[in-house]
């Protein structure tokens, strides 16, 4: 397919099917060209399932219980992230410390910080075009370059979670194995499955 027939199929995708934005790349939801063949709705391909949403909730249920919100502040429900022009992302759980939070102005715009920590759970992202390896590097560089010091994958399909920090080398490991969350805490996801 030539560049101007990709322009006008990409035009005709209405924007509430756009998950996240790269560098001016419009990033759709996964499941979004069963939408348009009228196979599926919007609203069927934007949700989480109920393995992400029960890893979430441990992971919020950890932090509250473990951590508290004395020092950090946890914001949750896919909050979007405007980093520049053409740079509009996503998230599961980001976490700010206090520092960060208090500089905020909450209002009904995309924060315009970046966090200290963003969790995902599983790529809400259509890879039909782009390898998930690729995703996962372009959008771990820019919020690293935005600010984020520490970025965490969970890939339930593989029972993996990836570990991206800026300036360090990332860590791919089995979800069995603990992994820090913040500086003294650790979770381990495939644990509390096993006991839930």
């Amino acid at each position: 397919m030539d560049t101007e027939s990709k322009k006008v199929e990409t035009a005709s995708i209405p924007r509430s099917l756009i998950y996240e934005e790269i560098d001016g790349q419009p990033i759709y939801y996964a499941g979004y060209k069963e939408v348009l063949a009228g196979r599926k709705t919007r609203e069927g391909i934007v949700g989480s399932s109920k393995l992400q949403s029960l890893i979430i909730h441990l992971i919020l249920k950890f932090l509250y219980k473990e951590i508290g919100d004395g020092e950090y502040v946890y914001f949750t429900n896919e909050p979007g992230m405007h980093i520049n022009r053409g740079n509009n992302l996503a998230g599961d759980i980001a976490i700010y410390h206090k520092d960060r939070y208090e500089k905020m102005v909450m209002d009904e715009k995309y924060f315009d910080q970046a966090p200290n920590i963003l969790i995902e759970v599983d790529v809400k992202a259509d890879l039909s075009e782009l390898k998930w390896e690729d995703y996962i590097n372009r959008k771990n560089k820019k919020m690293h370059a935005w600010g984020t010091e520490t970025i965490i994958w969970i890939l339930s399909s593989s029972q993996q979670i990836l570990i991206a920090q800026a300036e360090q080398d990332w860590i791919l490991r089995d979800w069995t194995k603990d992994v820090e969350l913040l500086p003294g805490f650790s979770i381990n996801i495939g644990d509390w499955l096993k006991t839930t």
